[in-house]
Parts: structure tokens; C-alpha cells; sequence
């Protein structure tokens, strides 16, 4: 009788989470030293990695402008601009807030537009420097610790040992390579990880609330207003709240015993109602979506079974270890069926890291019940329904590692259980203290590592950019050619201020018979095979970076006749 008024108590209660009973205790002071870890990890030197190709488009889209305007600033094509010119493609408060929207929706509607609009909100206040929008990403992504706290409150709410599982999971997401890496772009991933647990603490919240038997309409309310704004926030976000929706129907269908069909009945109508009312606030987004949504083409990509393999092995290991670290060139080439690297020992640290995690899997399901050993398996299960299309049809959705940011999370959440569980074992803490340590040891370096380099694995076709940008530096006058002016955008913040770009898309252009020597950065295949047949330029490509070329002029007079 007097335990369950206590837990009530400390539900949803952060100060209890941190302070011990006569101030601030000694796991307190082990989080504290943790927090500083994580901060430090994500706001150092924030403008040291390449600002590519997406966060390039992040700069342009709460700047006001679309992809035809950028080409707008490079006309008439073959025309040199220097760096300077292209400073307002970049600068926000220049164009009204409804055009950051505008070219949102007609351009690139599966971006939705929560994210922009509050970085645009933010560099009015601070800047819009790569420093200061990266910061805002890195701001937002601390959130997602008392975020944990709510949500693991929720989720483990009568569990003795909840308060040791939420410790670890936080000093897991602290150092954990994905996460960092993620929280260090400007993009709004790491938002969407905090309206995701925001979402989860809401729907595991207002369960609670039914169970013991208090109203739940504003609680209700409260979970569709969360959904709604994982939609505006990530829309693959759609597919955690899908697997919130599977948690609610399998929970109650395993407690129809002792609860009954009309608690699920009940549960189930809630929840679509919550749903419901999150899609009519994200209809006007979703019109614009069905309206101007393109294909990407790219995610189509065939991969070899060994490549796709190899793509999953290294996008679960990131929750602990970044392989990154280990390598000078891209893990990652989402333009070929292979990827530069191929693996070899280091598949046994990812398979010791897949029985940590099946451990913990299996202690779960044997100590715990459904309500709380379903929302993890579930939430982790995400990714699964596209790897096996991936197998079976084709393509690289399921290596997409952004897309399925909370299965990231459930994979910590197990971990961090399964940890807790072998602590709480005499015979096994030792084993249990050498995990842990070993996961944060190995987690901070590689997390390090991914921080202090210039380009990493995330940046995907730009990783190359910061070696391009210095070989056309080394050029007397530095030129740079591109059929692709938002690769010239991105690359133009990496190059000397005399620097020489030029956008050339049509394939009987030319560049301008003044420069003898220039760099051409992934230019229109038929630009370039023209280019090959005239005798006046030597081209040669450069390796290993992909369709990046020198062109060299043998003579600027036109040849003579016979």
C-alpha cells in the first residue's frame, strides 16, 4: 500500500532523478561528469568538419530561396564568380519567413518545415555562421536528456531498478557515435530524437493514467499535439509513432485476460483519435507533400548482398563504436552498389556487440512484462520491414541510418537494461563493470575522433570536399567548374576568397578562354564527354575522388585548318 503512492510520486519527476535523498548522491555526480562529456562532445569545434551538400541546402532553405534562384546568382552560365557573391544565398533575414517555407514545400516537401523555421528563428538571434547553426542542432540535442529521464520514469516505472537503467542509458547516448554525429549537423535530427521521446514518455504516460484508473482525455490530447510535431519535426518519425500505435493494440490484446476487451477496445479508438487529430494539424504539410513530393532516385540503388550486409553491421555498431575512426576514406558511397571499404576483423566487435544486445533481449523478456518489454522490440523493429524489402526488391532505404533514428534509441535502451540487470548480479558485475567500460571508453574515442576530423562518413558525397577545395586552392588563379551550382555553394565556403567559380550546365559551353587550367567537380557527364573530344584540353581525373577531373588548356588559339 505504501510503495505504490511512492512510485506515483516519482513519476515524471526529474529533480528525484538527479539528487539523492540528502542533496546531490554519487550517481549524481557520476551523471554530472557525463553531462560535461556530452557537451563537450557536441559543441567542440563545431566548425572544423565540411558544411556539405545538406547542410549547404539548410543554409539556402531558411535563407528563403530554391534551387533556381541558386542557379540565378551563376548567370549567365560561364560567368566566374568569387565567394563573395554567393553570401546572401546563405544569410537568413534577407527574404520574408514565407519563403523559407515556400521553397520547403515546393521543392523539398519530405524536409518539414518545424526544424527551419526555428533555426531561422535562431540565427536572428545568433548568427548564421556554420558555427552557430551547427550550435543550435548541438543546443536542442541536450534536451534529449531529460528527456530520457521522463521517458524511462515512464517506461519503468514500477521496475526496482529504473533509476540504474536511465543512468546507463544516458551515459551510453552521451558518448554514443550516432548520436553525437548527428547532433553536431545542421539538420534537425537531433530534434526529431527529443519529439520522439517526447512522444513515447506521452503515450506510456497516459497508459499509466487509464491502468490506475484517472482521466485521460488531456493526456490523450497532449500525445496527438507530440505526434503532430514529430510529423512537422522528421517525417520518418512516422514509423516510431507507427510502432506506438502496434504497442498499444499488443499490449492490450496480451491483457485482455485480467483487463478485458473494452480496455483495448478503448485504448485502440484513443489512440487513432490522437492520431487523427496529429494529422489534421499536419495537413496543410501533407497536401503540400502529396503535391510537389519528387522521387529520390538514389535510394533506389541496387547494393550488393555483401555491401548491404556490411551497411547494417555498421549502422547498428554506431551506437558504441564509429568505424570511421579507423579508415581515410568514406565508409559509405551511396552512388555506387559497393562501398570503398570492406570489412574484416572488425565484424567480431560488431557480433560481440549483437550478443550484448540479445542478452539483454532475452533478460528483458524473462524478468519484465509485456507493457514494458514490447515498446523496445517494437520501437527497435522499425528498420526491419526495409531491410527485408531492401533484400528482396532492392534498394538502400534500410542503410540509411537518419531514417530510423529511434531504433538507435531502443538498441540503448536495451543495452542499458541488460547492463543494469548484469550489475544488479553479484557473480556478474564484474563483467558488467568491464561492459560498461569499455563501451564509454571505446564510445568517447571514436565519438572524439569523428569531432576533431574534418570530413566523416555523414557527409556522404561531400566527404571529399575539404581535399577538392585544396587542390583548386593550389591553383594559380584557383577554379573550380561544376554542373551542379549547390555543390559550388557548398564548396565555396572551403575556398580562398580570389577563388574562381564557374556553373556550366549546358553541354556546348565552354569556360572562358582566359583560364588555362581549372578543376571540374562532378560537372555534367555530356559537358564532359564534349570536352573530351576537343583537342585544345587535356582532362584528367582525379583519384579516388568520385567524377572530379583536371582540365588542362594545350592551347588557347583555335587549331588550323589544312
Amino acid at each position: 500500500m505504501s510503495s505504490s503512492p511512492k512510485r506515483s510520486s516519482r513519476f515524471g519527476n526529474l529533480g528525484g532523478f538527479w539528487c539523492g535523498r540528502f542533496g546531490l548522491g554519487r550517481s549524481g555526480w557520476v551523471i554530472g561528469f557525463v553531462l560535461v562529456v556530452a557537451v563537450l562532445l557536441r559543441f567542440s569545434a563545431l566548425d572544423r568538419a565540411v558544411y556539405w551538400y545538406d547542410e549547404t541546402i539548410t543554409s539556402v532553405r531558411i535563407a528563403g530561396y530554391t534551387k533556381e534562384q541558386v542557379e540565378d546568382f551563376f548567370q549567365p552560365q560561364g560567368r566566374p564568380v568569387v565567394p563573395a557573391d554567393l553570401v546572401p544565398l546563405q544569410r537568413s533575414g534577407d527574404r520574408p519567413w514565407l519563403a523559407t517555407l515556400q521553397s520547403l514545400a515546393i521543392e523539398t516537401p519530405d524536409q518539414v518545415p518545424l526544424y527551419y523555421l526555428l533555426l531561422r528563428g535562431w540565427t536572428h538571434l545568433a548568427g548564421d555562421s556554420v558555427a552557430t547553426i551547427r550550435a543550435f542542432s548541438a543546443l536542442v540535442s541536450l534536451l534529449v536528456f531529460p528527456a530520457l529521464v521522463l521517458f524511462g520514469q515512464a517506461w519503468l516505472a514500477d521496475w526496482p531498478r529504473a533509476r540504474s537503467v536511465i543512468g546507463l542509458a544516458i551515459g551510453l547516448v552521451a558518448v554514443s557515435p550516432i548520436q553525437v554525429v548527428y547532433a553536431r549537423e545542421a539538420r534537425g535530427y537531433s530534434l526529431a530524437v527529443v519529439l520522439f521521446l517526447l512522444a513515447s514518455w506521452a503515450l506510456l504516460r497516459v497508459l499509466r493514467f487509464d491502468r490506475l484508473g484517472k482521466p485521460t482525455r488531456s493526456a490523450w490530447m497532449t500525445y496527438g499535439v507530440l505526434v503532430a510535431c514529430n510529423f512537422y519535426g522528421h517525417l520518418p518519425l512516422a514509423l516510431g509513432i507507427a510502432a506506438q500505435g502496434a504497442y498499444v493494440a499488443l499490449r492490450g490484446w496480451l491483457e485482455r485476460s485480467h483487463r478485458g476487451w473494452n480496455a483495448l477496445r478503448h485504448n485502440l479508438l484513443a489512440w487513432g483519435g490522437s492520431l487523427l487529430g496529429a494529422l489534421v494539424l499536419f495537413s496543410p504539410w501533407l497536401v503540400c507533400w502529396l503535391t510537389y513530393r519528387k522521387p529520390m532516385g538514389w535510394i533506389d540503388r541496387e547494393l550488393t548482398w555483401g555491401t548491404l550486409v556490411q551497411r547494417w553491421g555498421l549502422n547498428f555498431s554506431a551506437i558504441a563504436l564509429d568505424w570511421q575512426a579507423c579508415f581515410d576514406r568514406p565508409l559509405f558511397d551511396i552512388t555506387q552498389e559497393t562501398d570503398p571499404i570492406a570489412l574484416s576483423w572488425h565484424w567480431l566487435p560488431i557480433g560481440l556487440l549483437l550478443a550484448m544486445v540479445a542478452l539483454s533481449i532475452r533478460r528483458l523478456l524473462r524478468v519484465t512484462p509485456p507493457d514494458i518489454w514490447l515498446f523496445p522490440l517494437l520501437t527497435g523493429a522499425i528498420a526491419l520491414p526495409f531491410a527485408l524489402l531492401d533484400a528482396v526488391d532492392g534498394g538502400q532505404r534500410s542503410t540509411i541510418a537518419r531514417y530510423f533514428l529511434p531504433a538507435y534509441l531502443a538498441l540503448t535502451w536495451l543495452l542499458a537494461f541488460g547492463l543494469s540487470e548484469a550489475w544488479a548480479n553479484q557473480r556478474r558485475r564484474p563483467w558488467a563493470v568491464g561492459a560498461i567500460a569499455l563501451l564509454w571508453v571505446v564510445g568517447l574515442w571514436s565519438s572524439s575522433q569523428g569531432v576533431m576530423a574534418p570530413t566523416w562518413w555523414n557527409k556522404y558525397s561531400s566527404y571529399d570536399d575539404p581535399a577538392i577545395a585544396q587542390r583548386v586552392s593550389e591553383l594559380q588563379p584557383p577554379v573550380v567548374i561544376s554542373g551542379n551550382a549547390l555543390r559550388l555553394l557548398a564548396l565555396a565556403r572551403r575556398l580562398p576568397s580570389q577563388a574562381q567559380l564557374i556553373y556550366l550546365e549546358e553541354p556546348d559551353l565552354t569556360f572562358p578562354e582566359t583560364i588555362q587550367r581549372a578543376i571540374a567537380y562532378r560537372p555534367k557527364t555530356e559537358w564532359l564527354d564534349r570536352l573530351k573530344t576537343n583537342p585544345r584540353y587535356q582532362i584528367q581525373a582525379i583519384e579516388p575522388f568520385n567524377n572530379t577531373w583536371v582540365i588542362q588548356a594545350l592551347d588557347q588559339s583555335p587549331p588550323k585548318t589544312p
